[in-house]
């Protein structure tokens, strides 16, 4: 399951979801942003897919990271103790060994923070690209070649200002 978590690309995956989803059962909406304050159920909607593709690798990374340091830490001496004295196993794990796993799998947690806002720029692009009124507005929105960036678009998309990433 972690490998198929680190090996799916998240722009393909994301279009996949959207077939399925969005296309096929309806069920999701394809793109676009309601704020929470107008409807906190649509807003939920919207961001269901966006936030599982973003979470699927990462997911697989800090997965394989974690049962690597639950069984180095299973193996060590005071999990050892700790059964002997009669401890219950589910006390062992959860109080003694999965304390002092989760301690690098924290760090690469935070490590991974960088990732996961670099891959939410494929990610926003794969559900950008489903809804072709944002892909019109946004393409009139681009400055021109030789324009800066930040400058008012002219014509029909007045309102848009340079770069709306």
């Amino acid at each position: 399951m972690a490998l198929r978590g680190i090996s799916t690309p998240n722009f393909w995956l994301g279009i996949l979801m959207i077939l399925l989803f969005s296309v096929q059962l309806g069920w999701l909406p394809a793109s676009g942003y309601v704020s929470p304050f107008e409807d906190l159920r649509a807003n939920l909607a919207a961001m269901i897919m966006p936030a599982f593709v973003l979470g699927n690798a990462i997911a697989g990374v800090l997965m394989r990271h974690m049962r690597s340091a639950m069984l180095q830490v299973l193996t060590s001496d005071y999990v050892r103790t700790a059964r002997s004295k009669g401890l219950h196993e589910r006390t062992v794990v959860l109080k003694h060994a999965l304390r002092n796993a989760l301690t690098p799998v924290i760090t690469l947690g935070a490590l991974e923070l960088g990732t996961l806002l670099s891959g939410a720029v494929l990610t926003d692009l794969a559900y950008f690209a489903a809804n072709p009124r944002l892909r019109v507005r946004r393409w009139r929105c681009l400055p021109a070649p030789g324009r800066v960036p930040g400058a008012s678009c002219d014509g029909a998309a007045r309102r848009c200002s340079g770069w709306a990433w």
